[in-house]
């Protein structure tokens, strides 16, 4: 067998050409139309992750859903990836969707939060109100998960218990519950219905918030 052919090579005389690279080269790929001729394997992770930002962005969307958009990149090319979604969010004026496992990426790019668990949302507000005033339990363990700045250096890490639920069987009550410290029958056994202030929306029959008492913690060999 052979090796793969290389690409055709790209007419810089064309208006699709000419399309590509003025795509590429606004999400801040380095010679965007040298990179035109260039297979995957010879570009980097960065570069890699402007090439798909370009192919979605091509067809101007209104709405562009990035499903983690960070993972398996070094913290300096995460950096510039966020800061490109952010000036093209403007530049476009279109609207953007993170899904995310990093509450980092939520707090600094986002402007409304959607928690989901087990396939359901269970908490939605603006991305300040949600990390300020957490409602449901899930959301508050997420939140508590994170390493502060100001840790001691010997304290236990917050960890939480137990383990997600198997979503091939059917789900009574809310999915939280066998790993929530303020879980009563009530939650084992009835979906909770949606409470609100403002836009601020949870499903949770023991808001946190409504007690002093820190979350149990389950101590994380460092």
């Amino acid at each position: 067998m052979s090796g793969p052919s290389a690409p055709p090579p790209a007419d810089a005389g064309t208006g699709a050409v000419l399309e590509l690279a003025d795509m590429l080269d606004l999400v801040g790929m380095p010679r965007p139309k040298e990179q035109l001729d260039r297979f995957p394997h010879e570009l980097s992770g960065g570069m890699r992750q402007r090439a798909v930002i370009a192919s979605a962005l091509i067809c101007e969307p209104k709405v562009l859903i990035a499903d983690e958009p960070t993972t398996a990149l070094d913290v300096t090319t995460q950096s510039q990836i966020l800061d490109l979604f952010d000036r093209l969010r403007q530049t476009l004026g279109m609207a953007m969707l993170l899904v995310t496992h990093d509450m980092g990426v939520v707090a600094g790019h986002t402007d409304r939060v959607f928690v989901m668990y087990a396939g359901r949302g269970v908490e939605t507000g603006s991305t300040a109100d949600v990390f300020e005033r957490p409602r449901h339990r899930y959301t508050a363990a997420l939140l508590a998960s994170i390493l502060r700045m100001d840790t001691r250096r010997k304290a236990p890490l917050y960890a939480i218990g137990g383990r997600p639920p198997d979503l091939t069987a059917t789900l009574r009550g809310c999915p939280f519950a066998p790993r929530c410290p303020a879980v009563t029958a009530e939650c084992a056994e009835t979906d909770p219905p949606p409470a609100r202030h403002g836009e601020h929306q949870w499903h949770c029959f023991h808001p946190a918030g409504q007690e002093q008492a820190a979350p149990e913690t389950e101590e994380v060999p460092r």
